[in-house]
């Protein structure tokens, strides 16, 4: 059985809808809003998007097909918006999608290209690389062909595709642009004269229109850098000290934080997180509490550091998932379905959208899934203890970093409290002193934390992004931004170092 799902920004043509009579219907003025919600009520293997103008022969059905395809489709006609079997990827008025696969990779992104726009920069395209990155194959069958209506705007839409593509594909010289407009017909003029307008007439249009979808827990957000007004100072943000490949970013190796410390020692002032905020002032900092900051602690040397730690994981002495679930993909063979999710097999496109996924659920429905991957504890990926943590104490300013590292944002407003005022409280009473900072799990505004974080963080003095910026007196205390420290020997480190510090 396939679920089919007409999607359309109005009512669709009822000639569209004459040769799919059990089909389901969505409309939203967003498309790819219609065709998330169209993939999150399907409950078959395979779902069929047929646009709004499309028609489709009686009889029209989407072929079995082997267990690594992912998407299907046949010819599309038309006067726009159309494709045949040299298309890399199908355009979405006529393309069946593996479900789970498609969820796997966070369904439909809503904000690359017009909220009407159906050209080769709309969301479904961007699905479909996903998918081929990860390793799923796609199949052309004629037995799936379909037409598109005439319908109006079309010049209008060619414009706006011409701006769209000198934004996000291949650029158009100038002089490429006035040839095709030279050579009059009005589709390929209009082309061109969005290509020279360019962010002008589509610059808007690649901005999100929502800031979540139904598989995504956050999507991106235009400005990922804070930028501050005047020059500051730069906070660093480190998480493991050791020596790894670490497709997570996370590691700096012992040999490259010794190179990085002398040369902030030699070229910067390091000081304290609160008295960084004059040009040529660095702030240290550490987050988590991994064990393997303690020997971080010894190369130091006394330069002042802050150390955020999540409480739980400390007390419980149970690890992080994001090395969990690094450690088990590592581990396992061939394909993997969770839940109504699937992935072909091993690849950096599956371990960054289950751990997306993983990082927008509610505590226990992430337990259950981790449980369900198979996932145990590395002692070499372990937090420090308490009394590890005693000792820690006596080298670095201790800040919170809530109990558990959920991604605040998603919790209701008074379990983001709970969270931060926890690891408060846990730390004062362990070590006997006065927890003034805190450091917000993963650290993007808008996606991990919101309104409600920044009251729930009132009665400590700073809160820390992970955001690159400067830290300047006019920067919001509880809105501090981090810079992540790249894994970088020194001469590598202080060219980034400099960039930073600019802004």
């Amino acid at each position: 059985m396939t679920f089919v799902a007409v999607c359309a920004t109005s009512a669709p043509a009822p000639e569209c809808l004459a040769a799919l009579p059990d089909a389901h219907v969505f409309v939203d003025e967003v498309l790819a809003i219609a065709r998330n919600a169209a993939l999150e009520a399907c409950d078959e293997e395979w779902i069929a998007y047929v646009d709004g103008d499309v028609v489709v022969s009686d009889g029209w059905a989407v072929p079995e097909v082997d267990d690594d395809v992912a998407v299907i489709s046949g010819p599309l006609q038309g006067d726009f918006a159309t494709h045949d079997a040299g298309a890399e990827t199908f355009q979405g008025g006529d393309v069946a999608f593996r479900a789970p696969a498609l969820r796997g990779v966070g369904g439909f992104w809503p904000a690359r290209g017009h909220r009407f726009g159906r050209d080769w920069f709309s969301e479904e395209h961007l699905a479909q690389r996903e998918l081929y990155a990860a390793g799923w194959r796609s199949v052309f069958d004629d037995r799936m062909a379909a037409r598109r209506l005439p319908s109006r705007g079309r010049l209008r839409r060619a414009a706006r595709s011409g701006a769209r593509r000198q934004l996000l594909g291949e650029r158009r010289s100038t002089g490429e642009l006035l040839r095709m407009a030279a050579r009059g017909r009005p589709g390929l003029v209009a082309e061109a004269v969005g290509g020279l307008l360019g962010a002008r007439l589509a610059g808007r249009d690649l901005l999100p229109v929502a800031a979540r979808t139904p598989f995504r827990p956050s999507v991106p957000i235009p400005a990922a850098r804070s930028r501050a007004s005047e020059p500051g100072g730069v906070v660093l943000v480190y998480h493991r000290i050791v020596e790894r490949e670490d497709p997570l970013g996370l590691s700096v190796s012992p040999a490259n934080l010794a190179a990085q410390l002398e040369v902030l020692r030699a070229d910067w002032d390091v000081v304290a997180l609160e008295e960084a905020t004059r040009p040529g002032a660095v702030a240290i900092t550490f987050d988590d509490g991994y064990h393997d900051n303690l020997a971080a602690a010894e190369q130091l040397g006394g330069l002042p550091a802050t150390l955020f730690v999540s409480t739980g994981h400390v007390e419980e002495q149970r690890g992080f998932w994001w090395e969990q679930v690094r450690d088990a993909l590592r581990e396992r063979e061939g394909p993997l379905r969770l839940r109504d999710r699937a992935w072909p097999g091993r690849s950096e496109v599956e371990r960054r959208y289950l751990s997306a996924w993983l990082q927008g659920m509610a505590p226990g429905e992430q337990r259950e899934v981790l449980e369900e991957l198979g996932v145990r504890d590395d002692p070499a990926d372990r937090p420090m203890t308490v009394d590890e943590l005693r000792g820690a104490a006596q080298r670095f300013t201790i800040g919170a970093h809530t109990r558990n590292h959920l991604s605040l944002a998603m919790l209701p407003p008074d379990e983001q409290r709970d969270e931060l005022h926890r690891s408060k409280a846990d730390l004062e009473a362990w070590l006997g002193i006065q927890i003034t900072v805190c450091a917000y799990p993963f650290g993007i505004p808008g996606a991990d934390l919101n309104a409600a974080t920044k009251r729930a963080a009132r009665g400590f003095r700073f809160g820390c992004l992970n955001v690159a910026g400067t830290f300047t007196p006019q920067t919001d205390q509880l809105l501090v931004p981090r810079c992540t420290v790249p894994d970088a020997g020194a001469g590598e480190f202080a060219q980034w170092l400099r960039r930073m510090a600019r802004g």
